[in-house]
Formats: C-alpha cells, structure tokens, sequence
C-alpha cells in the first residue's frame, strides 16, 4: 500500500485520487468506444459517463457524511468539502449516478434500460478498477488471516473484488456482443434479449460478491443496522430486486 505519491521534497499527491483519476479517464474513453462499437450515439455515452462520474462522487460523499460519520461532520462541517481526506460510499454514489443518468435519459426521451445494458460492463469494470485506488490507499481492508496471499496479514478484500468485477465485465462484454434475438426458443436465452437484463445480471452478481466482500471487511463503516451494515441490507435488497425481475420475466416468457 502507498497511500501518497510523493512528487518532489514538498508535494504528495493521494494515490487514492491518482487511480481514481486514470480509472475515470480510462472508463470515459472506454464508454465512447464502447457506444461507437454497440451502436449508441457517441456524444449521449460521453455526457452520461461525465455526469455519473460527478454525480457519483457528490453522493458516494453525501452519504458517507450523512451516514458514516455524521457526528464528525457536525463537529467540523467545513470537512466535508475536504475530499482528498477520504470517505466515500459506493452505494450513495451509485444511487446519485443512476438517478442522475435516468433523468439525462428522460430528457431526451431516450431508451432507459436500453442504455443501463449499455452501461452495465462498463460498471463492473470500473468498479474492478476502482477497487485498486482503495488497496493502494490502505482503505477497506479486511480482516485478520493467515493465507499465503494475505497482505499485512489480512484479506486483500479489494484486490478480491478487482478480480471478481474484471471477471463479471469480460463476461458481459461478451454477452453484449453475442447478444440474442426475442426469437430464440430456450427462455433462459430470452431474458438474455429483453432490454435491462444485463443491467439486472450485473446487479445480481455485484450484489453477492459486495455481501461477500462485506463480510470480510474489518474497517469501520458507520454505525449497525440489525448486526449489519447498511451496504450489507442494500445488497440483499438490490439482489432480491434483480432475481425478481428475473422471475417475474421468466414467467411471463413461459407463458407466451
């Protein structure tokens, strides 16, 4: 871990901020081609790549000030606009680019789940690599084990999850692209064409492995609810989500 970079005797930059930075140029550029090679209007996936990526770190900070550390924040307001202290929340970022791009797409009366299947490798990916920026920070780590990977004798819980959201990409990339039509007879390959099911399988294999990920996190992340911890509850909840759309639309594909 190298929480700062050092430029210099006197200039250190956060190497959480550094990643960051490369990883959202990466996934703007990579949303650009991604629209060109899928057939999606270029200048739309440019304006929803920046406006979930201002969005997400205004809610991804929202909630951690209102969530995570309130008391702090209440102690010393002027803190929360500290961004490059850290304190960020996937989920509260997560929500605030979704509402934001749904209202984007609204506006401009453009095919919401269309774009949300559009989107859905890009998601995993940026998240695979975002989780580097919280390894290199020391942030999110996991708990005490004694295994021939373990990193300052703990799960490298970020690095787990890089693997895991680069595995879930590559797999929808592909999907995507071999993507099949309503005319197929087998009903699980139906769902595959209906519009949002690669949005909803990308939330349902988020969903287990952030619970997974949860339970071997060790950091503080704010105060219980019932034992667990808000991202825990909202991972069941988004999974319970995505296998109902799946249920409720395999059914309806028996029937007809």
């Amino acid at each position: 871990m190298q929480p700062e970079i050092s430029v210099g005797s006197l200039v250190g930059l956060p190497t959480y901020f550094v990643v960051l930075s490369l990883v959202y140029s990466f996934l703007i550029f990579s949303a650009w081609k991604w629209a060109q090679i899928c057939g999606f209007p270029q200048d739309h996936a440019l304006n929803l790549a920046l406006l979930s990526i201002v969005s997400g770190v205004v809610g991804a900070r929202v909630f951690h000030v209102l969530y995570e550390s309130p008391d702090y924040y209440l102690l010393f307001p002027n803190d929360a606009f500290r961004l490059w202290q850290g304190g960020f929340v996937f989920y509260g970022g997560f929500t605030a680019a979704l509402a934001s791009c749904w209202i984007y797409l609204r506006v401009h009366r453009l095919n919401f789940w269309r774009w949300a299947d559009l989107a859905a490798p890009l998601c995993a990916m940026g998240v695979g690599l975002g989780r580097i920026a919280c390894f290199m920070a020391g942030c999110c780590f996991g708990k005490t084990c004694d295994l021939p990977w373990a990193f300052h004798g703990r799960h490298p819980v970020q690095l787990y999850i890089t693997f895991l959201e680069l595995g879930y990409a590559a797999l929808l990339f592909r999907l995507s692209l071999r993507r099949p039509t309503q005319a197929v007879q087998s009903i699980q390959v139906k769902l595959l064409a209906l519009d949002g099911s690669l949005f909803w399988l990308w939330i349902l294999l988020h969903s287990f492995s952030r619970l997974w990920m949860e339970w071997l996190r060790a950091d503080d992340r704010g105060p219980l609810v019932g034992g667990f911890t808000i991202s825990t509850w909202i991972s069941w909840f988004l999974a319970g989500l995505a296998l109902a759309w799946f249920g409720v639309n395999g059914l309806r594909r028996r029937a007809s």
